[in-house]
């Protein structure tokens, strides 16, 4: 299952181009905070279509979670997302032209 609505909806914010892979696995569980919601890959995030912002990320498979208590907190859904297989030279990229890749 591609994911073509969420990737161009969560780009408009930062101009940055998102590219986000097919849905490997979805927990009810997640919805209530309980376990991870969701996990999908590969994602890919920037550089900004404008121009102005080139730092960009890569990672085969991102985890997405639900923070419940955030989310009660602040009365909106907060998300925690965690990259999986962040070793650099592994599939994984996190670039910022100025300073190199890190």
């Amino acid at each position: 299952m591609d994911l073509p609505l969420p990737g161009s909806h969560s780009a408009d914010p930062v101009a940055w181009q998102v590219t986000v892979g097919r849905v490997r696995w979805i927990a009810p569980t997640g919805l209530a905070g309980l376990t991870p919601l969701a996990s999908v890959g590969p994602l890919a995030i920037g550089p900004s279509a404008a121009g102005l912002e080139r730092t960009s990320f890569a990672a085969p498979e991102v985890v997405v979670s639900i923070n419940a208590l955030q989310s009660l907190l602040q009365r909106k859904v907060v998300l925690a997302v965690e990259a999986m297989d962040t070793r650099v030279g592994h599939n994984t990229t996190l670039t910022e032209p100025l300073s190199g890749t890190f």
